[in-house]
């Protein structure tokens, strides 16, 4: 697994994918992400980011848990990935992005992992009401 640093200031965009990978790799990668202990949230958003993910691709993204090493995490994650795509084929894993965008990507609709630890985190109103409660 290689890593690369992104420069402060990169300015991405985010979304759902125009073109999903293939629904039984998403269940895959969602699979290896509920079996990787240490991540709080995940999702499967398509990304671009002029000179780094270009042109855009769908990537991984992570929050970790409380106590979560980033390290042990991506090495899990790295190894599974690899059985999961082919030869040639990869997936970008990005952890730890600021809550901003983190919000952004929440709102793409794209999340196919959510710990045990991310629900109890949420204020109590969140634990109790959801999106389908509401009235139009």
């Amino acid at each position: 697994m290689s890593q690369y640093s992104i420069p402060k200031g990169t300015t991405f965009h985010w979304g759902a994918p125009a073109k999903p990978m293939p629904e039984e790799r998403s269940r895959a990668v969602a699979e290896l992400v509920a079996n990787t202990p240490g991540i709080a949230e995940a999702y499967l958003p398509q990304c671009y980011a002029v000179g780094f993910i270009d042109p855009p691709a769908q990537v991984l993204v992570i929050t970790l848990a409380s106590g979560a090493e980033l390290a042990t995490v991506m090495q899990a994650l790295g190894s599974g990935i690899s059985r999961i795509f082919p030869p040639g084929e990869y997936l970008d894993i990005l952890p730890g992005l600021d809550r901003g965008t983190l919000q952004t990507i929440r709102e793409s609709g794209t999340q196919i992992y959510t710990g045990r630890a991310a629900i109890e985190a949420r204020p109590w109103w969140k634990k109790v009401f959801s999106c389908a409660d509401a009235k139009t």
